[in-house]
């Protein structure tokens, strides 16, 4: 069995690092819709129509990897709050 070590400060780290990747994601997608809105009045046909298809989706699959991110962060967090919470219960076991 190998060992396993973790600490709260890392699990920490770990989960701001995840929300600096899910602000990225949501960063890239504002910027994406504000150019793509900006070339929407002056493109049309069946080529806009099939990128608007194509963007929405890609759109649809960033957000849903933004907000996985966004829970693992948030679960991570928790992890390390309860790491404390668990050491500190057992430290008072000795006084």
């Amino acid at each position: 069995m190998s060992d396993l070590r973790v600490t709260p400060e890392s699990l920490h780290a770990a989960a701001g690092r995840l929300r600096a990747e899910s602000g990225r994601i949501d960063a890239a997608l504002s910027g994406l819709d504000a150019e793509v809105s900006r070339l929407r009045g002056e493109w049309e046909g069946t080529a806009q129509v099939a990128y608007n298809n194509a963007q929405q989706q890609w759109s649809a699959t960033l957000e849903q990897m933004r907000d996985a991110l966004h829970r693992i962060s948030t679960a991570t967090d928790n992890i390390a709050d309860d790491y404390v919470t668990a050491d500190r219960a057992s430290a008072a076991r000795f006084g």
